[in-house]
């Protein structure tokens, strides 16, 4: 497992990933940035995160990884197995980045990568859980770790389980890619189903019939099988094929 350098703990900042940016690289192990609050939390696409006390907020600041691109899968089934461990909740993965309850998002994934020249010189992997945070009524699709279980959850004992997942599953990265692809896949909701992708340029309809080796969307549309690397993505109410 790879070993945690440090651990910084901070109050309200403006994002755990602009914090990390400034920080050096570990060489051989991790550093951590835990926010208790963010005040411009970001996702995908330069979204908003909203990031009240209450909420598990990290950077993992990594060294250079050879599978760059299935970083982000790593995550997501580090992220689903420590909440199903530390809290008993069936948490599940929507691609991409997305952890969901049910229908309802509990948390996402933001990778960044830092280039030194042609090389990944840094990676940020930013993690976002609602965990005690209060979740404003407007945000019908959101919900939180107290609320799914109906008391408070202890942040320190999920942040450590999450830290121990990514340490872990950065091994199987590294050593067995496709077990960490197939254990996403058995993590997934998006599989086998009718779905609509966004790729920022025009809205894609077709059945989410596997996820490729570099962590892209296998999608059978009308017109051939198609890669998506990046989009986002929502149900059809169409179900399964």
């Amino acid at each position: 497992m790879w070993r945690i350098s440090r651990i910084s703990r901070v109050g309200l900042i403006s994002s755990t990933q602009d914090i990390a940016r400034s920080l050096p690289l570990p060489r051989d192990s991790l550093r951590v940035v835990i926010a208790e609050a963010q005040t411009r939390g970001r996702g995908r696409r330069g979204r908003v995160w909203h990031s009240p006390i209450g909420g598990l907020y990290m950077t993992i600041i990594l060294p250079e990884v050879e599978a760059v691109r299935l970083v982000p899968i790593m995550a997501g089934v580090s992220a689903v197995e420590a909440v199903r461990e530390a809290c008993g909740v069936e948490a599940s993965l929507k691609w991409p980045n997305d952890i969901m309850v049910g229908d309802r998002k509990l948390g996402g994934i933001l990778t960044e990568v830092l280039w030194m020249r042609d090389r990944p010189e840094k990676i940020l992997l930013g993690i976002g859980i609602n965990v005690n945070n209060h979740i404003p009524r407007v945000l019908t699709s959101a919900t939180n770790l107290s609320l799914e279980l109906g008391g408070k959850v202890p942040l320190r004992e999920l942040a450590l389980s999450l830290l121990d997942r990514v340490g872990d599953n950065l091994i199987v990265l590294k050593d067995e890619p496709r077990e960490l692809l197939r254990r996403w896949k058995g993590l997934s909701t998006t599989l086998n189903r009718r779905v609509e992708v966004y790729d920022g340029e025009r809205i894609l309809r077709g059945f989410a019939v596997d996820i490729s080796r570099e962590g892209g969307l296998l999608l059978e549309a009308d017109d051939g099988l198609m890669h998506i690397v990046n989009g986002t993505i929502r149900y059809h109410c169409g179900g399964s094929k």
